[in-house]
């Protein structure tokens, strides 16, 4: 069974990305969230927005929320019930503790929405420079198969098995070799490559935990 896009489509969601992000590395001063800024925000239904400086005002994502929650050590809870309940409470706690706190942070915007807040020590790996070393090196391979491939708002990830590359292990217990890719350009893990054995009898694989390629996003490359 296969899941997700087809690596077309996810090839063609990474190159519209990558012409619809902006990166901002700014001290937290320069950022403010105000609740139905103006009469066009509210026309979205949105009711909580960030001001970059003079650049842009954006919505806030709900990952990026979180994130400005355990920067500011406001514990999610009740920041979640500020956000529904009392934005404009929400909006004076961070305000306050952007000013009072000041650090320097780089706020990751996706379609003029905020989609991360993150140390400006991170180091993103896009998943359009993975796209780029790895799609050529898939389409040399005879008969790849595609198990899943998809493009989150967390993370991207590749499946594939080769049924060029397979054997019994014991009588009828048909295995085949596959690689796992996985990649998070907000947080959420190292860029992995991942080998695995695929048993026809299941769908899930069994994945080679010690033999792997990673690289962290913090510190150098």
């Amino acid at each position: 069974m296969k899941y997700g896009r087809s690596i077309k489509d996810l090839a063609a969601e990474i190159d519209r990305q990558q012409e619809a992000k902006v990166d901002f590395k700014l001290d937290t001063r320069h950022l403010h969230m105000s609740v139905g800024a103006n009469d066009s925000q509210r026309n979205t239904g949105e009711t909580i927005w960030m001001s970059i400086g003079d650049k842009m005002d954006i919505q806030i994502k709900q990952v990026a929320h979180r994130q400005i929650g355990t920067h500011t050590e406001i514990p999610a809870k009740y920041y979640d019930r500020m956000k529904d309940k009392a934005p404009d409470l929400l909006a004076a706690n961070v305000n306050r503790w952007f000013q009072d706190e000041s650090s320097r942070r780089m706020v990751h915007v996706l379609d003029n929405r905020m989609r991360a807040f993150l140390s400006d020590r991170y180091k993103r790996i896009d998943n359009y420079d993975v796209s780029q070393a790895i799609f050529p090196i898939l389409k040399e391979i005879d008969g790849l198969e595609i198990k899943s491939c998809e493009i989150t708002d967390r993370n991207l990830f590749i499946k594939a098995t080769s049924p060029r590359s397979c054997g019994e292990v014991t009588v009828g217990d048909v295995v085949e070799a596959g690689v796992m890719v996985r990649n998070s350009e907000i947080g959420f893990g190292r860029f992995l490559i991942i080998p695995f054995i695929h048993r026809l009898v299941c769908d899930n694989g069994m994945v080679l935990n010690d033999s792997r390629f990673g690289r962290n996003h913090v510190g150098a490359i």
